[in-house]
């Protein structure tokens, strides 16, 4: 693939396969893709927001994950195996996110290095939600009743 061909459906396309086979295959979820939540519901104020920034020879962008910790602290159960009913403070949820935003971020460069874009995954972190807003393209799901988003930017690829 050639530098200026990923069209960002496309790439959301890549995001949205990374998410639904990181989420069904490893913490058995039952997404179901939604167009009708708000920005407002997946930004909130009590929504965590992790970003991983991408960097590669053809583009530089980054991956956002944004979820309620209450999904985090489900998923972070499966993950670890944990048994008991200890609640995880919000820091580890926190770090949590931004660890399975890192696996979706390394899903979508195995993707794209399938289609001949290698890319560098950085450091993961906390985005505020004032910046998250910023951004217009966000995808989501549901993962039973709670959502989940993604959104993808590479710049020079499209």
């Amino acid at each position: 693939m050639r530098q200026g061909t990923l069209s960002q459906p496309r790439l959301d396309e890549l995001g949205a396969v990374a998410l639904e086979g990181l989420l069904k295959s490893t913490f058995g979820c039952d997404l179901q893709r939604v167009t009708d939540l708000t920005v407002a519901a997946l930004i909130g104020p009590d929504v965590l927001i992790v970003r991983v920034p991408i960097r590669g020879s053809q583009a530089e962008g980054q991956m956002l994950l944004s979820l309620s910790p209450v999904l985090s602290a489900q998923l972070m159960t499966i993950f670890v195996g944990q048994t008991d009913s200890a609640i995880p403070d919000i820091s580890q949820l926190i770090d949590f996110a931004g660890e399975l935003c890192n696996m979706l971020a390394g899903r979508l460069g195995a993707l794209l290095a399938a289609a001949g874009i290698e890319l560098e995954l950085g450091t993961p972190s906390g985005v505020s939600a004032a910046d998250a807003r910023q951004l217009e393209h966000w995808l989501t799901w549901r993962c039973g009743p709670l959502p989940i988003g993604i959104c993808v930017q590479l710049d020079g690829l499209q």
